[in-house]
């Protein structure tokens, strides 16, 4: 004591408290200051929690400096990927994932494997593949994709088998490995049970055509057709159409045609060609599909090509019956009965003289007598005019308009002349 005034120092210490809502760590009081939420530890869901993403709170974090704090920004580096794609997992609990090691957090960072490739570009983002191989083209790159070549097969798998696992198709004949191994990777296809599985067999089935001429795909892949539906892909069915032809020496292996014809013997069965009887003429414009007609000939024009025709002339006559195929002729006229109908005989009378030299092409007259010269043989001219004296025969009588016969009055007047001359003669002695 000293003038009567007592001193005296205490320690006093003082306990503060805030409320935090949701236990995040962070004051309720602050997050409502800066927009959080003060009733959830993730105000904007990202799965990363509110205080790793705020940090000091007298500095909250804005990794892009876009002017949203981590705390509210779905993708808090601007690189592309939301931050609840780079966070690693979704436990609250644990730090986000930092892949490169670099101490930024990948959400945070722009570049989170460090190969040189941004985030927002790179195929692999948290796998170093400064290449970026993406040998499928699924926009995942090799060096993070289970299957690169996208064949179905797990690439881990595929060497094991003696597959290429950057190579979609490994024996190139058009079918992908996948469907080649089939459903059980440890039990792979062998369908002619030759012992080298499909996938790597040019023939499957071993019927003697390749399976990159069997599969039936487009470019665009697709399945393997099965053109008899029986469940069994063709490259792998020794009889695709199901004809009991083997494909190997089926004339068209897609077509059933158990009889093989081929009209044209070109090796191409008449069922699956265009042509079938190959005079360059298609089927379908075809007068005569099954018998070579290049001509298309049709006497008729009743659509059936002369070459296959059985009434090539169309007069109701067949033409293994017809006395003349090649003229209309239902009558079937024969005047000389040779064989050759009337409509198409050069000889209709069958006189040795052609229809069109002929003086009578209907009756038979091989001499052409033409007395009265007025291009009508004596044989069918009803009157003959032109006789001596005058007179006028009836074609094929042979007589004169005196009664007489013709040939008898010529022969008297030669007579009377005979004996005038001798007459004459007797006189002068």
């Amino acid at each position: 004591m000293s003038d009567g005034q007592l001193e005296e120092t205490r320690a006093i210490t003082a306990q503060v408290t805030f409320i935090d809502a949701d236990a995040d760590e962070l004051p309720d009081t602050w997050e409502n200051q800066n927009g959080l939420d003060p009733t959830t530890p993730d105000s904007d869901g990202d799965t990363i929690a509110d205080v790793d993403e705020v940090g000091d709170l007298s500095d909250p974090a804005d990794t892009d400096g876009d002017g949203t704090l981590d705390a509210l920004d779905d993708d808090s580096d601007g690189d592309g990927l939301l931050d609840s794609e780079e966070s690693g997992d979704d436990d609250l609990a644990t730090l986000p994932v930092d892949t490169d090691a670099d101490e930024i957090q990948d959400y945070r960072d722009a570049d989170s494997d460090d190969d040189g490739v941004d985030d927002a570009d790179d195929n692999c983002p948290v796998t170093v593949n400064a290449a970026q191989e993406d040998t499928d083209g699924d926009g995942a790159g090799d060096a993070c994709d289970d299957d690169a070549d996208n064949d179905g097969l797990n690439d881990a798998d595929e060497p094991g088998l003696g597959l290429d696992p950057t190579l979609a198709d490994s024996d190139g004949d058009g079918i992908d490995d996948g469907t080649e191994v089939g459903d059980d990777v440890n039990n792979p296809l062998d369908s002619d049970g030759d012992s080298t599985i499909d996938a790597l067999d040019e023939d499957s089935d071993d019927d003697g055509v390749l399976d990159a001429d069997e599969h039936g795909m487009g470019d665009d892949g697709g399945e393997p057709v099965d053109t008899d539906s029986d469940g069994k892909a063709d490259f792998r069915d020794t009889d695709s159409d199901d004809d009991t032809v083997e494909d190997g020496a089926d004339n068209c292996r897609l077509v059933a045609n158990t009889d093989q014809a081929d009209a044209d013997g070109n090796g191409v069965g008449d069922a699956c060609d265009g042509d079938s009887d190959g005079d360059g003429v298609g089927n379908g414009q075809d007068n005569c599909p099954a018998v070579a007609n290049a001509d298309q000939a049709d006497l008729d024009g009743d659509a059936t090509g002369d070459a296959c025709d059985g009434d090539v002339d169309g007069d109701g006559v067949d033409n293994d019956a017809d006395n003349c195929m090649l003229t209309d002729n239902a009558d079937q006229a024969d005047l000389d009965a040779d064989s050759l109908g009337d409509a198409c005989d050069d000889d209709t009378d069958g006189d040795g003289v052609a229809n069109g030299e002929d003086n009578c092409p209907t009756v038979e007259n091989p001499e052409q007598s033409d007395p009265d010269a007025d291009g009508k043989g004596r044989a069918c001219d009803d009157v003959e005019e032109g006789l001596e004296g005058g007179q006028v025969a009836e074609a094929g009588c042979g007589c004169s308009s005196t009664g007489l016969p013709a040939n008898g009055a010529s022969a008297l007047v030669f007579l009377f002349g005979v004996v005038a001359l001798r007459l004459r003669r007797r006189r002068r002695r």
